[in-house]
């Protein structure tokens, strides 16, 4: 059942160039055999990455292509799948392993050996799970330098990938107490994902006035195509196991399904910075998104971004100012700006319709019929739009002693507004699920605060790095209705108006009952024993509402999953050939 898992592993690389064109190819083997017979993996790939100028022209690419070949052992406990590795000590060691006795020639036990175990060597020589996987990974571009620093990008993008998976279970009889499968199957999967991006941009770089003005912009289009799809088939009763194809299965208890997810983006991109004399900084943003996720009249949204920036230490009064004017660097800096979200997954506002749904009725004979139906399974939101991540930043940055110490503090606010998030619905609508809304605005708020201090001292090179932060999360609104939502075991974390997102929502706890008579002197201000099936060991809960008993009633807020204050601290030390470094958060 085991052998040496060789490994072999080929490379072969070619590369070369002038001054105005340059390439490398490189490709791989590598043959990896497994510890157990019938098993292994063996992938290909290949990588091109070239590059060339002419004139204002520039072209170039990275392509990398792989495949993979992998032969797993089966798993599973039913029929005449098996778990080789338990199998192998589990059967009695006085079986063999090939009896020609048996159906299909492999010993599995007998009337007067019984045992429960799959002949692991049978399962791995009848049985496999096997998976081969493509992949291609690719981007190419083309710049043109066209006139007084404007420059055209073309950027195109690929990731791709597909497999093809296959499990065999043969009809082979591989165990002694157990019943044989009707025949051989074969289970059959085919996903495939495709990403493909598309960029058209300007971009300018230009000086006036002598070096004092520096202006950089971009302007461009992008647009991304993605979608995943996935076929999966199942037959069994093969006449012929040699013929390891759907087809060559039975139709009867044939099984096929597949589905395919599209998604698309659009979006229009505009970004200017502009500096004067290297001490005064403006930078300003816009784009329109558009994408799939959202219904027709919903798709797009404008989002813009804005930041002011003066570096303090460039100005000649700065000197002069007490103490600081010590620093190596200052700089102020403030910034606001807006993101769309659109974290949904695809076609939340179409309505899904799941088929072969069987219903029971009772005819007019007194029979019992089923019958074959469709029912809706979400509740869909046509309305959805992006949800809008704004992001308010004030700062600054300080270097003293040379700037050997550096110094950033920032308090920001960060407010989602229109939070794409599913609320619940009454039972009354049946097993749907919960529907996806725009119902909400988060607000996180704080301080951040980092200080790194490097030393170069001869051949040490010391860089140590301390970073605080704190934050406080608040839900401030949950909808027109602020209907709480539970998530977890029994509704452990709940979300509502006021406090943290998913807060620990329990019963209060006031130690364990250490004797009987602890249960009983536990009561209520009504003198009402509030635990009287409690037995010592147990919790006490706290009858948080009076009433005499604990239930729901007596939950209440006990903390947040989210941290309000984190910090780290880092540290690299290097002396010539050696260097150490640890961190602590």
């Amino acid at each position: 059942m085991f052998q040496n898992g060789a490994i072999q592993n080929y490379n072969l690389t070619a590369s070369g160039g002038t001054a105005t064109a340059n390439y490398l190819i490189s490709g791989s083997v590598l043959d990896q055999k497994g510890t157990i017979i019938n098993t292994g993996f063996r992938r290909y790939n290949l990588r091109v990455n070239s590059q060339a100028t002419r004139g204002r022209f520039t072209v170039g690419e990275a392509i990398a292509l792989s495949q993979g070949n992998q032969r797993e052992f089966p798993q599973g406990v039913q029929g005449n799948q098996a778990l080789p590795l338990i199998d192998v000590v589990s059967l009695l060691p006085t079986i063999p392993v090939r009896d020609p006795a048996n159906p299909g020639g492999y010993g599995f036990g007998s009337a007067t050996l019984p045992n429960y175990g799959t002949n692991p060597v049978a399962a791995l020589e009848q049985n496999y799970n096997q998976r081969r996987a493509n992949a291609v990974i690719g981007t190419a571009y083309a710049e043109a330098r066209l006139f007084g620093g404007l420059r055209y990008r073309l950027n195109l993008g690929i990731n791709y990938a597909d497999s093809t998976n296959r499990v065999w279970t043969s009809s082979t009889q591989l165990r002694y107490l157990t019943p044989v499968l009707t025949g051989a199957s074969l289970n059959q999967s085919a996903p495939s994902a495709q990403q493909l991006l598309y960029e058209n941009l300007l971009q300018y770089d230009g000086t006036f006035g002598g070096g004092a003005h520096r202006l950089s912009a971009v302007a461009g289009q992008t647009s991304q195509r993605n979608e995943y799809q996935q076929l999966l088939a199942f037959r069994q009763g093969f006449t012929n196991e040699s013929l390891q194809q759907i087809n060559a299965g039975s139709t009867a208890g044939a099984r096929d399904s597949g589905f395919v997810t599209p998604f698309r983006t659009n979006s229009l991109l505009s970004r200017a910075t502009y500096t004067l004399r290297d001490r005064y900084l403006a930078t300003a943003s816009v784009r329109r998104d558009c994408s799939s996720r959202f219904s027709t009249g919903n798709r797009c949204g404008t989002f813009g971004a804005g930041s002011l920036g003066w570096v303090v230490s460039e100005e000649g009064f700065f000197r002069n100012i007490p103490v600081l004017g010590t620093a190596s660097f200052f700089k102020l800096r403030a910034s606001t700006g807006v993101l769309g979200d659109q974290n949904i997954g695809d076609l939340a506002y179409v309505v899904p319709i799941a088929q072969n749904q069987n219903y029971v009725v009772n005819s007019p004979t007194g029979t019992t019929v089923i019958g074959g139906g469709a029912t809706q399974i979400v509740v869909a939101n046509p309305n959805l739009r992006w949800q809008r991540n704004r992001s308010t930043d004030y700062g600054l940055d300080l270097g003293v002693l040379n700037n050997t110490l550096t110094i950033t503090a920032d308090y920001y606010v960060n407010d989602a507004d229109q939070v794409l998030v599913r609320l619940p619905v009454p039972n009354s609508l049946g097993s749907v699920a919960d529907p996806v809304f725009n119902a909400g605005r988060v607000r996180n708020a704080g301080f951040e605060l980092g200080a790194t201090h490097r030393l170069e001292r001869g051949d040490l090179r010391l860089n140590n790095t301390l970073a605080l932060t704190t934050s406080r999360n608040r839900v401030v609104s949950l909808g027109a209705g602020g209907t709480p939502i539970r998530a977890g075991i029994e509704g452990v974390a709940r979300t509502v108006v006021g406090e943290p997102i998913g807060s620990f929502y329990v019963r209060r706890t006031a130690g364990v009952f250490q004797t009987e008579q602890d249960v009983q002197d536990w009561k209520n201000a009504n003198g009402q024993v509030i635990q009287p099936n409690a037995r010592p060991g147990d919790l006490r809960f706290v009858d948080l509402n009076n009433d005499g008993q604990i239930n729901d009633d007596d939950r209440t807020t006990v903390g947040s999953p989210i941290p309000t204050f984190t910090s780290g601290l880092f540290m690299d030390a290097r002396y010539r050939a050696f260097d150490v470094g640890f961190n602590l958060r």
